[in-house]
Formats: structure tokens, sequence, C-alpha cells
């Protein structure tokens, strides 16, 4: 932690002229935000705000302010452009232009979820089921021309559902994701992920599927997803989204 706390608990933040209560400490930070637990308008609930620290905060702590702002900004655009994509944290509402300190309001994820927090290494179908969740997410980001690169394992929740045998991935922060990309270089968060993750995650997934995620002659999204369901289905696997087995 960089910066410590600036948000009192019950202060209110307005997002676009309506009121976001913050209900507890302080849930996370990073270089150039932090995230509040809030409740809604709707006073049902909670959500996650998150703010970018004060100006002035981030240019005594930090560096490059003007490329922090743009990153907040470029979050929120991506966050819209993928609303409708399973496995993209959901965003609510966002603000950030023409206010002090921007605001993303989003889905509030349990901190427990947190892969970094999950040391217990993933079961075979568990690994399977995430890691297809992933790279068809990848696909449909791909599809927009957007490019996922901030792969790191406080930014991947995971609920597993140990009765139902089913999980649910939500990756956070797209902040430093790129846009507009074109199709040649759809391999390059692939290429990260397997450069900043691995060997980073390879105790969050059985030797299997480890090797068929880094398989280094598999370089595409589309690819990895084929392979992880022709897997799967050998081994009658359930698939993510509830499929015939």
């Amino acid at each position: 932690m960089l910066i410590p706390p600036t948000i009192a608990d019950r202060i209110t933040i307005r997002v676009n002229n309506k009121p976001y209560e913050i209900a507890g400490n302080r849930r996370g930070d990073g270089l150039y935000s932090e995230v509040y637990p809030a409740v809604p308008p709707q006073g049902k609930g909670l959500v996650a705000l998150k703010i970018m620290y004060p100006r002035s905060l981030i240019s005594t702590y930090l560096q490059d302010l003007p490329e922090r702002e743009d990153g907040f900004v470029r979050e929120a655009r991506i966050l819209k452009c993928l609303k409708s994509v399973p496995g993209v944290v959901p965003i609510i509402d966002a603000q950030v232009v023409d206010i002090d300190r921007p605001v993303i309001v989003e889905k509030l994820l349990d901190v427990e979820d947190d892969l970094s927090k999950q040391h217990e290494t993933l079961d075979l179908m568990q690994g399977f089921s995430l890691s297809a969740q992933l790279f068809s997410m990848l696909v449909s980001a791909h599809k927009e021309h957007i490019l996922y690169l901030e792969f790191k394992r406080e930014h991947f929740f995971w609920k597993w559902d140990q009765a139902k045998k089913t999980g649910k991935l939500t990756v956070i922060d797209w902040n430093v994701s790129r846009e507009n990309c074109a199709s040649d270089e759809y391999g390059k968060d692939l290429e990260t992920f397997k450069f900043r993750l691995f060997p980073k995650m390879d105790h969050l997934f059985p030797e299997q599927i480890s090797e068929i995620i880094f398989r280094p002659n598999l370089i595409s999204a589309q690819q990895i997803l084929l392979e992880l369901m022709k897997f799967g289905r050998s081994r009658r696997f359930q698939l993510p989204k509830g499929g015939r087995n």
C-alpha cells in the first residue's frame, strides 16, 4: 500500500448525480485508485466504487499522473464495451471526466474468491473450467479488438460451487489493456499470460491443464479453447456454461 485510505465510512460519493454511500473499510488499493464497498442509490445490496486517488496524492507518491488518468478513462470505456462478456467484471456506472476524482462503479466481488488468497491447487475439473472460461473471455475481447495484459493472480476471482461442480471466473483491472488492436496482435495477451503468470501460477493447475495452456505451438485463444474442450470432453467434464457432457 503506497497511499493510505482517503475516504471514511458513511461518506456519500455522487456518480452522475446518483448517491453511493461508502459502507466499510477499503477493500483494495492499486497504483492509481482504491476500492470501497458502497450502498447504491436503490439502497439494496452493495457495489464496489473504484475511485482514483486525489491528484495531489498521486503526484506526491507516484509518477506519470497523465498516464494513470488515461488508464482510468480507458478502463471505463473497455468495461462498457465488454459489458455483456462473461468473465469481465460487470460495470454498473462510471464518471471519469469533468470530475475531481474519477469513479467506476462495479459489481462487488468476494475477497475470498481472489486467486491470490487461494493456496490450494485446483483439481482437474476446476482447472479445465477456469481455463476454458478465461480463453472464452479473451476470444470475446479480441472480437472487440481489445487485449487484456494485466495477468496477475489478484486480478482473477474464482468462485467454485463444489455441490454443483461449477465455477465462475471474474477478471478485474482493465486499465492497462490495449484497444484497437489488429488481429495479428491477438497472441500477445496469451504470451503475456504465459510469461508473466507461468510458472507463478502453475501451482493453481494440475500438470495436465498446464501442459495444454502453455504448449508453445498454440498461439491463439481459439486454438487453446478448442484443445481444452477436446480434453474435457474426453474425460466427460461439464462444459463451462453447463452444456452437455
